[in-house]
């Protein structure tokens, strides 16, 4: 299981991520699903880094809908929705 840091996001027009970016890694862009997937079967792991700490990546089911989250054990607001933006093709 590999560590994914994730320095940028895309969201959609209700702020819902659809996809998560590093450039400078093979895997990026990510999209959504393929996300939870990888968390939700352990095979990679993902975070975002704020002031030097790691706050994980998790899946919330709100609804029956599944939405990408930082861990709000770690966090008190959602941080991804603060990372800027990136372009997946």
């Amino acid at each position: 299981m590999a560590k994914r840091r994730v320095i940028k996001k895309q969201a959609d027009k209700n702020r819902d991520i659809i996809a998560v970016c590093n450039h400078m890694e093979i895997w990026s862009p990510k999209l959504k699903k393929d996300v939870i997937y990888d968390i939700e079967n352990n095979i990679h792991t993902y975070y975002v880094e704020i002031d030097e700490k790691e706050i994980d990546i998790v899946v919330e089911n709100e609804s029956g809908r599944k939405h990408l989250i930082t861990d709000p054990k770690q966090t008190s607001t959602n941080k991804l929705l603060d990372l800027p933006d990136c372009s997946v093709n």
